[in-house]
């Protein structure tokens, strides 16, 4: 699947942005067994995803302010994916280290 598109009278908006590597950071434990989900994520972009056939994990983000907006909010919605991946990264992988887990 290409990357998602919208089109506006004065060109192209691209609404797909693949995550910044630096989001996904944490300590390290001494004990080489026990993992945080900074050292197990891999991130891809939506066009090289494959079938999975066994269990995986994937985390996708949509930042937008929009909704709040129009609903006269206070925007600030659309940093919620990225906080959401940063407070992710230091807690401890519990799902298992055979299972990937993937950021588009």
């Amino acid at each position: 699947m290409k990357a998602l598109y919208v089109y506006f009278q004065i060109g192209v908006f691209t609404i797909y942005k693949l995550t910044n590597q630096n989001t996904w950071q944490g300590r390290i434990d001494d004990d080489q067994e026990s993992l945080r989900y900074h050292q197990a994520v891999r991130i891809q972009t939506i066009d090289t995803l494959t079938k999975q056939r066994t269990k995986a994990f994937s985390l996708i983000g949509f930042q937008c302010d929009a909704g709040v907006r129009r609903n006269q909010g206070r925007p600030g919605a659309a940093k919620g994916p990225s906080v959401i991946r940063q407070q992710l990264a230091s807690l401890p992988l519990t799902i298992g280290s055979t299972i990937p887990v993937v950021d588009v």
